[in-house]
């Protein structure tokens, strides 16, 4: 089992992780405003609970295992009787969130299923929550992402699947996704595929970003062309995303 006190001390910690979260909060949001979304349900919530960003909705109901973060969303939830937030892990609460008798529009699951246990166990739990209508978005990194490949052909790994040290580092369980993989893993549980895509073509590693940020040779406006880049270069984005409904 996943140390979450552990995984939330070390996920505050990790370098350019706050850039990766803020593009990848983008995409989100992009995705998500080109469907119904009154009735919302974000698995895994980390520093930043999506309902801080979203200003037209009914219900936003949050679930997150790790205490501090549940904590910072009941926070900022704070007197917002249309903002439900839950401690714990999606699985061992699905009767809490039925009770709740919210048709879910849109259900987030960003940055998390690579690095749970058991990817299956979590998709079988989503679609306990789903009626026809719900639209499920899950974002993955991507094993085909440029600084993959380009670690590859340095001869840094021996292959693009090869767990990293940061993959250690948050205990995450899974292989790197790719859009075969993901496309099998999600229809095995019993979705379908609506939409998919990558986004953020970074060239370097977390590690190696951080530095040249520090040493003043990037700035967030490039930041923001590397992001503008993933509609010309399609499949090798940073990370990986789908758009599910129940088959």
């Amino acid at each position: 089992m996943r140390d979450i006190k552990d995984y939330q001390e070390k996920y505050k910690e990790e370098p350019f992780e706050q850039y990766q979260a803020f593009f990848r909060r983008k995409k989100v949001l992009e995705l998500l405003d080109e469907y119904p979304h009154r009735n919302v349900l974000e698995v895994g919530c980390g520093l930043n609970p999506l309902f801080t960003d979203i200003s037209e909705f009914e219900t936003m109901t949050v679930i997150e295992p790790a205490e501090d973060f549940i904590r910072i969303a009941k926070e900022k939830a704070a007197d917002r009787e249309e903002v439900y937030c839950i401690h714990g892990l999606l699985e061992e609460k699905i009767e809490e969130i039925q009770r709740l008798k919210i048709k879910f529009d849109y259900i987030v699951v960003s940055g998390l299923l690579h690095e749970v246990e058991s990817p299956e166990i979590l998709l079988k739990s989503l679609c306990m929550l789903c009626s026809k209508d719900t639209v499920v978005h899950i974002n993955v990194p991507n094993a085909l992402s440029f600084h993959r490949i380009i670690a590859f052909e340095m001869g840094e790994i021996e292959s693009i699947y090869q767990r990293s040290d940061m993959q250690d580092l948050l205990q995450q369980k899974q292989r790197t996704y790719d859009k075969n993989s993901i496309d099998k893993t999600v229809e095995k549980a019993g979705f379908k595929i609506i939409e998919k895509g990558t986004y953020f073509p970074k060239f370097l590693t977390h590690m190696q970003l951080q530095k040249v940020i520090d040493a003043g040779v990037i700035d967030t406006k490039i930041l923001n062309g590397i992001y503008g880049l993933g509609k010309y270069v399609p499949e090798y984005g940073s990370e990986l995303y789908v758009q599910l409904k129940l088959a």
